[in-house]
């Protein structure tokens, strides 16, 4: 250092020592203290802090002449009271900088406590809730199961899991068909399980169906069947409903004082269905040509000389006082009331006929009867679809012959030149003796028009004929009204349902004793089935031939003839038998088979209970039925019974009840009659002013067709009524032994 600088420093030190001298004579006021010349408060100035020159140093304050610190709890912040923010300097957590917490003090020396601490969210359903996280300087927790209960069924999360009505669980109740399991929870509803959801009367089901613990109980019993048939059964047994059979134990009646056929009448035993009682007075039960009705020389074919008491009075042929002995005293022609004797009294010559006793010329036998005319509806909606449309006919009057033209009156026509001899074929029954007064057979539609020229008349149109045989136009289905035909009423079929018509011996397949046959115990509805032949089991499989085709699911399968055992599946191409015009019967053709047919409301089911009827005569098995049947057999296989019997024709005139009012004879049977119309399928565009229909209708192989009309000897009672057409080859070659003819005229 030069001397220069040293002169400079030592003259400003001894300046400034010079200067401070003279300072330290300041005087200073009250309680301040000259300090090197500055009057200062000891208690409190930081540079000279109880006594002068004493410096307190950064951080530091005077206090009272001592240095304190301003920042006693060394958190960095001065205290408020040396002019800092610390708000509490004797703890370092509290200061502007620290974090507020939940303790009832001003941690961030923002002059606020425990605020801005924020707050919680928890729990699930209806425990969800909010809470403040410091409340009074005390932390809070949020309890996720505040407010939490047990589950209850109210669509809300009541125990705070995140679910709502879960595992409320499950009630189960009801018997039966009712029990079942229901939700004890289901919409924020409680349910309830019903006892009784599904309950329903009791059936037979093996169910308990009215849910009371019990399976087909209190169905209770039915009582049913006469005589040896009555009996009880209960209605259910083991899931079946039970048929109660009127006729299970039913047997053929016998003299014992019972009702063995459960009828409800004792003893009332008819085998031969004469009307009379083989307990009491019909003295041969089996024939009925044999009864105490039966005059010994009745006419029908049972005589003097037969070796039958045909009367039952003990008699027998010349025992008979009543026994027929011709009476010729006044007749010089005919049987003389001896019916088996023809011609006991003399025969006509050619062109003259024997008419009660006296020769008379042929044309003159022929009575004409007036039939006033009328307007009537003709053809039925009740049978066959040929008989449709019904449709107004106005007829005016004309005459008709009374009878059907006879063989002798016929032959009368022959003889005079006027006419061609009828057709000798096996069938005709022209040709045998003692059939003068019987009705011609085997003559064409040209023989029959022939004779009526020659007798003055034609042939009828067929609306005169159905106006005529319907009584003058009314609604009756035969000339007596409506009754079934039987053999009382007209010469017809009756078929074969007990005696010896029916066939020998017992086709029994099953080998139970029940089938076809005079042999058989009875009737068998499933001759295929050994357990079973009549009552609710042959709803199985009704299959009354025996070859396991039939009706029912226990057949092998449909039977579209159950008459012949030897067709199945295989059968007519037409529906070749259909009594009861169902469209269901016999043949491929047919919609299927028939229980009953001779029931046009029933084909199958239940129904067939009442009546098996497979043949349609009326008879069969079951309490419906017009009697029990021998054989179920197809129309045309019967032997012996055509003409109620006897294989024949029967005098005209011989059947009262038919006759019309006006006094027509045989317009149901005997012999179908020759119609002077042409054939047609159906009555769309007949005449309706009672004319025959000249144009031709239906032609085949055979040849064009003409009408004929009413029942003969070979037709069963399906086949008579009135208003039934049929129809037959307009051929010169051709006769027929059921069919003949009578005339009409017009009037004069």
């Amino acid at each position: 250092m030069s001397v220069h600088v040293r002169i400079f420093l030592l003259i400003t030190v001894a300046l400034a020592i010079a200067g401070a001298a003279c300072q330290d004579y300041v005087d200073c006021r009250g309680d301040l203290t000259n300090c090197h010349g500055d009057c200062v408060d000891l208690d409190s100035d930081v540079e000279n802090c109880g006594r002068c020159g004493n410096e307190c140093g950064d951080g530091h304050a005077c206090d009272s002449g001592a240095c304190v610190d301003t920042d006693a709890d060394g958190d960095g912040y001065a205290a408020e009271s040396w002019g800092g923010d610390d708000c509490d300097d004797g703890d370092a957590s509290m200061n502007p900088g620290a974090a507020e917490k939940c303790d009832l003090l001003d941690n961030d020396c923002d002059g606020s406590t425990d605020e801005v601490l924020g707050t919680a969210v928890c729990g699930l359903g209806v425990c969800e809730h909010e809470v403040d996280n410091c409340i009074d300087g005390r932390e809070q927790v949020c309890d996720p199961l505040e407010g939490a209960s047990d589950e209850v069924c109210d669509l809300f999360d009541n125990d705070c899991d995140g679910a709502t009505d879960e595992d409320l669980g499950t009630t189960a109740c009801g018997l039966g068909v009712c029990e079942h399991t229901v939700d004890n929870c289901a919409g924020g509803r409680e349910q309830a399980c019903d006892p009784l959801e599904g309950a329903s009367d009791e059936s037979c089901d093996l169910l308990d169906n009215d849910c009371d613990g019990e399976a087909d109980e209190e169905l209770g019993t039915t009582t049913c069947g006469l005589g040896v048939c009555e009996h009880v059964v209960e209605n259910c047994i083991e899931g079946r409903e039970q048929v109660c059979d009127p006729l299970e134990g039913v047997a053929e009646e016998i003299c014992d004082e019972l009702d063995n056929d459960c009828n409800g009448t004792v003893d009332d035993k008819d085998l031969d269905f004469d009307g009379y009682n083989g307990c009491l007075d019909d003295c041969d039960d089996e024939n009925p040509d044999v009864n105490p009705a039966m005059p010994e020389d009745s006419g029908h074919g049972l005589v003097c000389s037969d070796g039958i008491d045909n009367d039952c009075d003990g008699l027998t042929d010349a025992g008979e006082p009543g026994c027929c002995v011709p009476d010729c005293s006044e007749a010089q022609c005919g049987d003389g009331g001896c019916f088996d004797q023809p011609g006991a009294c003399g025969t006509c010559p050619a062109g003259y006929l024997c008419n009660g006793g006296t020769c008379i010329e042929a044309t003159q036998d022929l009575v004409w009867v007036e039939i006033p005319g009328g307007i009537f509806m003709m053809g039925s909606e009740e049978g066959w679809i040929n008989e449709l449309p019904v449709h107004e006919v106005s007829v005016p009057s004309f005459y008709m012959t009374k009878t059907e033209v006879t063989v002798s009156q016929y032959m009368a026509c022959v003889g005079a030149g006027a006419c061609g001899g009828p057709i000798d074929w096996p069938d005709c029954k022209w040709r045998q003796p003692g059939r003068d007064d019987h009705p011609v057979d085997c003559v064409t539609w040209y023989d029959a028009e022939e004779f009526c020229a020659w007798a003055g008349g034609r042939l009828p149109s067929e609306a005169e004929w159905e106006y005529a045989a319907r009584n003058g136009g009314r609604e009756d289905r035969n000339p007596w009204g409506d009754a079934w035909p039987t053999c009382e009423l007209a010469v017809m079929d009756p078929g074969c349902f007990a005696g010896e018509c029916c066939p020998p011996g017992c086709r029994d397949t099953d080998g139970d004793g029940y089938g076809a046959g005079l042999s058989c115990l009875g009737p068998d509805c499933s001759d295929s089935d050994p357990g079973c032949h009549s009552g609710p089991c042959c709803l199985e499989c009704i299959d009354v031939d025996g070859d396991g085709y039939g009706i029912g699911d226990g057949c092998i399968d449909a039977d579209c003839d159950d008459l012949d055992p030897g067709y199945g599946q295989s059968c007519y191409q037409i529906c070749i038998n259909d009594w009861d015009w169902d469209d269901y019967g016999t043949g491929s053709s047919c919609r299927g088979a028939d229980c009953n047919d001779s029931d046009g409301d029933c084909h199958s089911g239940r129904c067939c209970l009442a009546c098996i009827d497979i043949d349609g005569d009326g008879y069969g098995i079951g309490g419906g039925c017009r009697g029990s049947d021998c054989a179920e057999i197809a129309y045309g296989d019967l032997e012996g019974t055509d003409g109620c019997w006897r294989d024949d024709t029967w005098p005209v005139c011989s059947k009262p009840a038919d006759t019309t009012l006006h006094g027509l004879c045989d317009m149901a049977g005997n012999v179908s009659e020759w119609i002077r119309d042409w054939y047609h399928n159906d009555y769309e565009g007949a005449p309706a002013d009672g004319s025959a229909w000249e144009e031709p209708g239906v032609c085949d192989w055979s040849g064009c067709h003409r009408v004929r009309r009413g029942g003969n000897l070979k037709y069963t009672y399906h086949h008579i009524y009135i208003t039934q057409r049929w129809r037959n080859p307009m051929r010169d070659d051709e006769g027929w032994g059921f069919l003949g003819f009578r005339c009409a005229r017009d009037m004069e």
